[in-house]
């Protein structure tokens, strides 16, 4: 699917008109164990959530260890964690060309049940998954009518 969108040139009533291929693919949300700068913790957080709710992803260029970082939130701000580092840098550069992306929650629940839904997904480090109980799998499409 080819999703098409204007823009004005400034300075001309020239009108450029791109046509961006829509991408749909899943990324895990990982950091999962660490708390919000506000304190919140991610995974009573993540309790509340529900399957089919819209998430912002938002660039993280401030961090050196991460330069490509995105960071996840709910629409009311609360931070989710960050997209899982093999997804992050297609995402972030997508974003950066300020292309259009949705991120929605495909499922929420123990790690063993989202890799149910994507078995490649099993990129957390061995110490990470025994800590996390409740993780969440995104849905995220580039490209689209946001």
């Amino acid at each position: 699917m080819v999703f098409e969108r204007e823009f004005q040139i400034p300075g001309t009533d020239a009108v450029l008109t791109i046509k961006e291929p829509q991408h749909t693919y899943m990324a895990e949300i990982v950091s999962l164990m660490n708390p919000n700068r506000d304190g919140g913790n991610r995974q009573e957080i993540l309790r509340r959530c529900k399957e089919g709710e819209r998430v912002r992803l938002v660039l993280e260029a401030k961090d050196p260890n991460e330069p490509d970082g995105v960071a996840v939130f709910r629409e009311n701000g609360e931070q989710l964690g960050y997209l899982e580092p093999f997804r992050s840098p297609t995402a972030w550069w997508h974003m950066y060309r300020s292309g259009e992306i949705a991120a929605k929650i495909l499922a929420l629940g123990s790690p063993q049940y989202l890799r149910s839904f994507n078995r490649s997904h099993q990129r957390h480090t061995p110490d990470e998954q025994e800590q996390i109980e409740f993780g969440c799998l995104l849905q995220i499409t580039e490209g689209c009518p946001c």
